[in-house]
């Protein structure tokens, strides 16, 4: 730990993620506001430390909710003051490995990487070359580890390219599903690819495309829908239908819920990680 935090500011650099970042995964919390949340009081927790003198064990029972101890040891050496009435955290004009500023709305993105269970959160930062503190065009990315004792950020990194990562997930009876034609949500449903859906559920599928017509059963349920159209039917019982199939880019797509529940799936929607769960066992 220095006695006096000296920190450098260093913009402009290039970070290598290798990993492919998914919205999937195992639940924690389903909503970003409650990710938002979560930062906004890792961020205060931060500021506390300017308020009075502690002992490192205050200062670890501070940062331990939030962080992990690698982060928290990074954090107090770019900022804590240690003399003999303990730590405390000085004004900066430097706020390298505080909590980003973000806008905490449709600008900071949440992703997440399924195969380390972690949380990418990131925002465009434009250039700034006016003030006491100046970057060039940037990304603020924070890694939010998704651990047995909670969220725990665990590194903060800017960076000049954006991270990538793919879109919605769809998972049957915990088997993550791989679709030739990526799925899609639109006006708050999700869309699915109509021959592989109904394949996976263990249906019969036939296409009409003369008439745009689907029919789909598995010998116990047997489903009718038409693309543009409201009208559906379940066992010769019609039905009005919210979202209707579409055709996309030469393909056909229904909508993943009415289809699931049709057979006796069971359908949940994890909006933090954009992950659909379809579950047919019992």
């Amino acid at each position: 730990m220095q006695s006096i935090s000296k920190v450098i500011f260093v913009l402009g650099c290039s970070f290598i993620f290798a990993s492919l970042w998914t919205f999937s995964g195992t639940a924690q919390a389903e909503t970003k506001e409650e990710m938002f949340s979560f930062l906004q009081e890792a961020y205060e927790a931060q500021l506390s430390l300017g308020e009075t003198h502690r002992s490192w064990q205050e200062v670890e029972e501070v940062l331990h909710p939030f962080f992990t101890p690698e982060f928290t040891a990074r954090f107090a050496d770019d900022h804590l003051f240690h003399d003999e009435n303990g730590y405390i955290s000085l004004g900066t004009d430097f706020f390298i490995t505080y909590i980003p500023f973000y806008s905490y709305d449709d600008r900071t993105n949440v992703a997440y990487d399924r195969a380390n269970n972690r949380y990418l959160i990131y925002e465009f930062f434009p250039a700034q070359y006016e003030g006491p503190v100046t970057w060039d065009d940037h990304y603020e990315v924070l890694t939010v580890n998704d651990t047995s004792e909670g969220w725990k950020i665990s590194d903060l990194q800017y960076r000049e390219d954006e991270p990538t990562h793919s879109g919605l997930i769809v998972t049957i009876d915990g088997e993550t599903q791989d679709y030739q034609e990526e799925p899609f949500i639109e006006k708050g449903h999700t869309f699915v690819p109509l021959r592989a859906i109904f394949e996976q559920l263990g249906t019969f599928v036939s296409w009409d495309a003369s008439n745009q017509q689907i029919t789909a059963e598995d010998g116990h349920t047997l489903i009718e829908l038409e693309v543009g159209s409201t009208q559906a039917s379940v066992n010769g019982q019609a039905v009005e239908i919210e979202a209707v199939p579409v055709i996309k880019e030469g393909r056909t797509f229904v909508p993943l819920r009415f289809v699931s529940e049709a057979f006796g799936a069971s359908v949940s929607w994890n909006r933090l990680k954009q992950e659909v769960s379809i579950q047919t066992l019992p």
